[in-house]
């Protein structure tokens, strides 16, 4: 008895003096705003006065199946305790929250506990927003969404997937939405259906059809933001809004049953364009004078994927007025027979461009052709990237003539990779004998 009263006047004494005890609810709760959920939930073991503490952080109940996985026990008790984990922190939780996010495997057996945890998120707590992640890493599965044997079916092959009732939506506070490797359970009665308070959508290894998209904009009359990645099932993608202001498709998967033949962008007030990996038969950009930031990238580039950047670059004749490009070096194809643009087209407004590119003779026979259709660039990043095979496309007259780099108005040129080969070195001597002064080249060898 004596010695248990002992330990607990020494951990009286201890939260007495420790400092963090006397800091004012308010900046502890800004504190506990950076922690993940899991932690902050641990922190009610400090004392009294932190026992409930966690439950008033206004911004995010964040729940990342990863956590769990640092202890070692088997794949069904992690299940067990990461559910009994946020069921716990849910009902203990009364106050409303911005964010909820939930990393997570997920199971069939799980489908009445992961309903109940988004209803209340939804409904109860009001979550301004909902990250679904139930994919979370390929490491966790056999085969992942780009495998063909998942290719050469259709929806069906969601395997013990999670399918998200998107009713659950209707006249909530929702404004953003990110859903990855699940299925979109449409509402019997689209008519009732209102989701204006939804600002941004992010979809990620999801099944749509034609039909899907112009009825999720049609529903979201506010829509602002629409990202669509590793989408299956679409052939003709419409993305028609006088809302949107940022669109970004990356890998539209193409598989033998489908294969998407279109794509049509449609948005008067769009400011930012992104295209990552995406390619269709035919890609239209309609009313684009508005846009200001558009880029086009690829994860592997080769050869065979000329065409494909040719497709998407050329969109740029539709977006004169860009400001800020970001885009790979293929633009040697300027001055190649089949030339993107017509040779009056000047990006007038471009300030900033970040060009990922290597420093071959194709490379910057392509940077300065691009530059001189950008008078009044201010600063270009160069990113590296990996050596390609070149095409052949360019004549030994073009290739042997002096380059020069016109950039009348630069004023920085950064090389945030820069490793310090004998080409980039050889650049570099380029830029300054053309009067690029030292003091505007920034060189990063992190």
């Amino acid at each position: 008895m004596a010695k248990r009263m002992k330990r607990t006047q020494r951990r009286r004494r201890l939260q007495k003096q420790n400092p963090m005890n006397h800091l004012p609810e308010d900046l502890l709760l800004h504190i506990l705003s950076f922690f993940s959920t899991l932690d902050a939930v641990r922190t009610s073991l400090i004392s009294k006065q932190w026992k409930s503490l966690w439950s008033r952080v206004p911004s995010c109940l964040y729940f990342s199946y990863h956590l769990f996985l640092k202890t070692k026990t088997n794949s069904y008790d992690h299940a067990e305790m990461f559910a009994d984990t946020v069921n716990r922190a849910i009902n203990t939780r009364r106050s409303a929250i911005q964010t909820f996010s939930l990393s997570f495997i997920y199971d069939y057996g799980c489908i009445h506990l992961v309903e109940d945890w988004l209803r209340a998120a939804v409904t109860r707590l009001h979550a301004r927003e909902l990250h679904l992640d139930f994919f979370i890493h390929e490491e966790y599965h056999e085969k992942t969404v780009q495998d063909d044997e998942f290719a050469d079916d259709d929806e069906t092959n969601f395997d013990l997937t999670y399918v998200f009732p998107l009713s659950l939506l209707n006249n909530a506070v929702v404004q953003v939405l990110r859903l990855t490797y699940c299925i979109l359970e449409w509402p019997e009665d689209n008519m009732t259906m209102s989701l204006g308070s939804l600002r941004s959508i992010f979809l990620d290894m999801i099944y749509l059809t034609d039909l899907s998209v112009p009825l999720l904009i049609e529903w979201c009359p506010n829509l602002e933001e629409l990202e669509l990645k590793n989408i299956l099932g679409l052939r003709n993608l419409r993305i028609i809004s006088p809302r949107l202001k940022k669109v970004a498709l990356g890998y539209i998967c193409e598989t033998k049953k489908y294969s998407c033949k279109s794509i049509v962008i449609d948005c008067p007030n769009l400011l930012t364009l992104r295209f990552h990996d995406c390619d269709a038969d035919r890609i239209v950009l309609k009313n684009a004078t508005s846009v200001v930031e558009f880029a086009v990238d690829f994860s592997v580039l080769d050869v065979e994927n000329y065409h494909v950047w040719c497709k998407t670059a050329r969109l740029l004749r539709k977006a004169r007025n860009v400001q800020k490009l970001k885009v790979i070096n293929l633009w040697f194809k300027l001055l190649t027979p089949e030339n993107l643009f017509p040779k009056t087209l000047k990006l007038r407004n471009l300030k900033y461009l970040e060009l990922r590119t290597g420093y071959t003779r194709y490379d910057l026979v392509g940077m300065a052709a691009l530059l001189e259709r950008c008078p009044n660039l201010e600063s270009m990043v160069l990113s590296s990237i990996s050596k390609m095979e070149e095409d052949g496309s360019l004549t030994e007259e073009v290739l042997n003539k002096p380059i020069e780099f016109k950039m009348p108005a630069l004023e920085q040129v950064k090389l945030p990779s820069y490793s310090g080969t004998r080409e980039e070195r050889k650049f570099l001597k380029i830029l300054r004998a053309q009067g690029i002064a030292r003091e505007k080249i920034v060189l990063d060898s992190r």
